[in-house]
């Protein structure tokens, strides 16, 4: 039995020794890390085995043991006054180094990992960061625009729901038939009467004013607010209107009194809006104006600013009308009559639009019929390119322009130097009526004819007949023999 004990232990110990040279071996192909790992779990298994193997013997011994046994070299020996140690462990003691052992490799493994990730959660939690200012940064620009644009809409909204500091003017709108809100809301921006149509159109639905709103024309005022204008839109009913035909050659006064006479608008308001209006039209901008209060030279004198541009022809006009609806109506009926290509022939002939407009207006006043439009304009267009020879342009049109005007007049006095043609040169200060487009069209395209070019005077006889001649004796000798003017 000893015999076959001591050959187990030899066989036990060669297979272990053979296990250390072949680890020794694989050791130089394995990471340092793959060798520890590997020996410890080898220690581990050898310790159980011997564990194993000295249960076993202890249970095969004999209760007596002799000198010599080979049961005696199974442990060591105490010495006198020491407690024998066992060189096996206790099953539970081994079951908990094997844990312990493999902590030891996970918190070497985690250190090493748990170093990048460290690294790579600071960089994270860094990015995150910035990432979460930048959001409410934006975040709070957002929130500042929209309460910035909401509050922006309520004052606004609110002044123009109520008509607070607004303008009290009187504005004539004509709504059409099957408009429905947004048009109404539309017609009144464009009109000047109020500033945020959307608005509107939310005030209409929620006071259930939608599809309630009348045909026809209406004065409003931007002051009067929403409650106020849509109860003139619903209520008023559609105003009387007037036809009124404004004669061609008419003066600003003499429209006044006719506007007056057929209860479109009084002449005082009619003056009023013509003097002191403000006006949008584009050709207005080729139209002087006084500068610091006074007149250039050329135009030193003027009276009426837009008298000239109130354009003559048949209308039709609400009754009680604003003297600035009717002024705009005429402006605007101006500047569709001159249209791009009237405006093209103006720049070829090298002409401004008021030297047109005033020559046009003379032509109006002077020429007997339509058909000698063309040949007066040649005659003054003869004398205005000749101002040695001819400085003046002598026309008793201009000077009665100024004579036949009621004091209604810009300043109160009335002054006659800016039209007086035999004392001024060239032009006078502007237009001396409204004329029609048959003499605009003359001013700018006068008579081509060979013989009208020779002419620099003209004369009417009391039954509108037009004599031309080319000198002064030719023509004083014309109006001696058909007793025209002076010299008849």
């Amino acid at each position: 039995m000893a015999d076959e004990l001591d050959k187990m232990l030899e066989d036990i110990e060669a297979e272990k020794m053979a296990r250390l040279r072949q680890e020794a071996q694989m050791g130089e192909t394995l990471r340092p890390d793959e060798v520890q790992e590997s020996a410890l779990t080898q220690a581990r298994q050898d310790k159980i085995s011997s564990f194993k193997l000295s249960l076993n013997l202890e249970d095969d011994a004999p209760e007596e043991k002799t000198a010599g046994d080979p049961a005696e070299h199974s442990g060591v020996q105490p010495s006198d006054g020491e407690e024998p140690v066992e060189d096996t462990l206790p099953e539970d003691a081994e079951e908990k180094e094997e844990p312990a052992a493999a902590e030891e490799a996970d918190e070497t493994e985690d250190a090493q990992d748990g170093k990048d990730k460290k690294g790579r959660r600071k960089s994270g939690e860094k990015g995150h960061t910035a990432w979460g200012c930048i959001r409410g940064i934006i975040y709070a620009i957002v929130v500042l625009a929209v309460s910035g644009t909401l509050a922006y809409f309520a004052i606004t909204g609110g002044i123009d729901m109520t008509g607070l500091n607004k303008s009290d003017e009187l504005i004539d709108v004509e709504i059409p038939a099957g408009a429905n809100t947004e048009t109404v809301a539309n017609i009144l921006k464009e009109n000047g009467l109020i500033d945020q149509p959307l608005v509107f159109r939310l005030y209409s639905k929620i006071t259930k004013a939608d599809g309630k709103y009348q045909v026809g024309t209406f004065t409003l005022s931007p002051d009067m607010g929403y409650s106020n204008m849509i109860a003139r839109l619903q209520t008023t009913k559609p105003r009387e209107t007037v036809r009124v035909t404004i004669p061609e050659g008419s003066t600003a006064y003499q429209i006044s009194q006719l506007l007056e006479k057929e209860g479109v608008c009084s002449a005082s308001d009619f003056f009023d809006a013509l003097v002191n209006g403000e006006y949008e039209n584009a050709f207005l901008e080729q139209v002087p104006q006084k500068e610091m209060g006074a007149w250039d030279e050329q135009h030193s004198g003027r009276i009426y600013r837009l008298d000239g541009y109130l354009f003559p022809d048949t209308y039709e006009f609400f009754k009680n009308s604003s003297g600035k609806t009717v002024v705009q109506k005429m402006l605007d009926n101006f500047e569709t009559r001159m249209d791009t290509q009237h405006m093209a022939a103006l720049k070829a002939a090298g002409m401004t639009l008021d030297d047109a407009i005033t020559l046009a207006s003379i032509i109006q006043g002077e020429a007997a019929d339509l058909a000698n439009m063309p040949k007066v304009s040649r005659v003054l267009h003869n004398r205005l390119d000749d101002p040695v020879n001819y400085p003046y342009l002598q026309c008793d049109s201009t000077a009665r322009y100024v004579t036949s005007l009621i004091p209604i007049v810009e300043g109160g006095e009335m002054k006659t130097e800016g039209y007086d043609t035999y004392t001024r040169k060239g032009l006078p200060a502007g237009p001396i009526n409204n004329p029609g487009l048959a003499a605009i069209e003359a001013a700018i395209s006068p008579s081509t004819d060979e013989a009208d070019m020779q002419y620099y005077f003209f004369a009417n006889d009391a039954e509108r007949n037009t004599y031309y001649s080319r000198t002064y004796e030719e023509h004083v000798a014309i109006c001696r023999k058909h007793h025209i003017g002076i010299h008849g």
